[in-house]
Formats: structure tokens, sequence, C-alpha cells
């Protein structure tokens, strides 16, 4: 009975694994200035960023404030590079 439930449960979440495995989610375009989170809340609020010893967290400030972060890999360098290497 133990060995049934366990089968059942497994066909269960591979079903759903599956629903799921083709949805890529919409693409959206979002506009904004490439700046660092960090630099810009020590100028803002006076936090005390660690820039200078972790580096520069890369983000994308939209118009109304808010940030969208990016995940930093090799995909992604040439994104983060694209300042110029300006902070």
């Amino acid at each position: 009975m133990r060995k049934g439930l366990v089968l059942s449960l497994a066909i269960v979440l591979m079903f759903g694994l599956l629903v799921f495995a083709g949805n890529k989610g919409e693409q959206k375009t979002l506009s904004g200035t490439l700046s660092c989170m960090g630099c810009d809340l020590k100028k803002a609020a006076g936090a005390h960023s660690q820039c200078k010893i972790y580096g520069h967290r890369h983000t994308l400030k939209l118009a109304d404030g808010n940030y969208v972060s990016f995940m930093e890999n090799d995909h992604s360098e040439m994104l983060l590079n694209a300042g110029g290497g300006k902070w």
C-alpha cells in the first residue's frame, strides 16, 4: 500500500513538472538607468555600501524608483559592462 502511495505521488509530481516545463513566462521591455544599488543607497540615505570591497551590485533603476537586479553570470557580463566600467 505504501509503495502504491509513493508511486502515485511520484506520477502526480512528474505530471506537474511536465505541465510547467513549457511555461516560459511573458516577455517585457523595461527602461531605466543602469546603476549600482549600493552607491545609489549611499547617496540617498547614507547607507554603508561596500562596493569597494565586494564590487558593485548592478541594477536597472526604473522611473518609479524600483530596482531590477541582474543575475551575474557569464551571459550577463556584456550587459553589465555596457557602461564601460564607469561606476
